[in-house]
């Protein structure tokens, strides 16, 4: 049997729907928690909706590239373990090249992945992403303390520490895109240019709704754009 037929198997979908709907409850239970507390330390439910709508607003770009990036990852793991790991902690980048690593470990490409060397992908997948996992239960305390002690309570230093942090973040992704010029060189230009624009168009209409929509049309715009080049 192909591996692939093994891997799109009906049970294979019963055995990752839970794990699905296990990170799926959590994250209505963190959200309504959340919500009340916010609540019941003074925040205004209207500020809430509004924080809440313009989440869901800004998750539409990352969504859709998600959604593009899953149909990839279907013709290497099937749909049911693409499906659970991208559910969960599981990221696009990481997941391919995790793939790729554990096939390689056991002797193997990956045109010559059986049913066996399947299920130890499969293992590798989910044993490599639990280290994030106690990362945060074991090693968050100790990143709260250190971030109260350096800032000593100070929030334009907070402000800075999590507006540098952020600016790593996005930087460690872009700057790859223009070490060998590509499509995704040009979805950079093309994305950074429309966030320009919009930011621009925000201030000067001062309509702060246009402000949500800046990451996830800018992430599409680039994304379609790139793919005239």
């Amino acid at each position: 049997m192909d591996y692939l037929e093994f891997a799109n198997l009906p049970m294979m979908w019963v055995v990752s729907a839970p794990i699905v709907l296990i990170a799926l409850i959590q994250a209505l239970v963190y959200l309504k928690r959340a919500y009340s507390a916010a609540l019941e330390i003074g925040f205004d439910r209207d500020m809430l909706n509004r924080c809440i709508r313009s989440s869901i607003i800004t998750s539409i770009g990352p969504s859709c590239a998600i959604g593009v990036g899953i149909v990839g990852l279907m013709k290497l793991i099937g749909g049911p373990m693409a499906w659970q790991r991208l559910s969960v902690i599981g990221a696009l980048i990481f997941e391919g090249p995790n793939v790729a690593f554990a096939a390689e470990g056991l002797g193997l490409t990956l045109h010559e992945i059986t049913p066996m060397a399947f299920a130890a992908i499969c293992w590798a997948m989910g044993l490599s992403g639990i280290f994030w996992q106690l990362n945060v239960i074991f090693f968050a305390p100790s990143y709260d303390k250190i971030l109260h002690k350096v800032t000593k309570g100070d929030e334009k230093i907070l402000s800075f520490i999590v507006l540098s942090t952020m600016m790593a973040i996005f930087s460690r992704n872009i700057i790859p895109n223009f070490l060998v010029i590509s499509r995704s060189t040009f979805a950079t230009i093309i994305g950074a240019g429309v966030m320009v624009i919009m930011t621009l168009l925000c201030k000067k209409l001062k309509q702060d709704w246009i402000a949500e929509w800046t990451l996830p049309v800018s992430m599409l715009v680039g994304m379609f754009g790139a793919l005239a080049f």
